[in-house]
């Protein structure tokens, strides 16, 4: 069965070679679980292939070790979910997104800002991103200052430009919880934000 659902996903998404996951010694009942999610992943039916993210992004949460090794296509997987239009399938893949960032940070949060950003969007969709984004911040923790002037300049841009109150509450809350979490370095981008107020 994982040989047959490792073809199937490699004719999915033109990769040559996926790893098998029922070779490896002691843990068949996690592979077959993952397995399960992989053939779920594929599925036409919205709720399965939502839930089968879902629970990837579970076991990302957890750094499972099955998932870890293959981080790299499982995040291709999640990416492809991202040009979903069912908000279902888009949210579950944007929050196990926000699990993996600890795997490619950089790429990731290009990614969610733009979705962020993303006019074709519902701004309810919109506004979880950004709650997505709360939790990058919290997940980088020692490494937020690299990459805090990007979320800052995302933030900043939303609560600004957005003539919808709902993307301006989201941002500005967000805004908040990124002051919090940089303490004293969020004092170079002070003037911009009491100027939001």
């Amino acid at each position: 069965m994982a040989n047959d659902l490792r073809i199937c996903i490699a004719t999915k998404i033109n990769l040559e070679s996926l790893p098998s996951f029922s070779t490896t010694p002691g843990i068949s009942d996690q592979s077959d679980s993952l397995s399960e999610i992989l053939k779920d992943l594929g599925d036409s039916m919205i709720p399965s292939r939502a839930h089968a993210i879902v629970q990837l992004g579970k076991r990302f949460a957890r750094k499972d070790p099955l998932v870890v090794s293959n981080v790299e296509l499982l995040q291709k997987i999640v990416m492809d979910n991202l040009t979903h239009n069912d908000s279902y399938v888009f949210l579950a893949a944007i929050r196990c997104l926000g699990e993996m960032t600890w795997n490619d940070t950089q790429n990731i949060l290009e990614r969610i800002t733009f979705e962020i950003h993303n006019s074709k969007r519902k701004d309810d969709d919109r506004a979880k991103c950004m709650e997505v984004l709360v939790n990058i911040i919290k997940i980088t923790n020692e490494m937020l200052p690299k990459y805090e002037c990007q979320i800052f300049n995302c933030l900043l841009k939303c609560a600004q430009n957005q003539p919808k109150e709902i993307l301006r509450i989201s941002s500005l809350g967000c805004l908040g919880d990124l002051c919090k979490f940089c303490k004293y370095g969020i004092i170079a981008n002070i003037q911009e934000i009491v100027e939001l107020l």
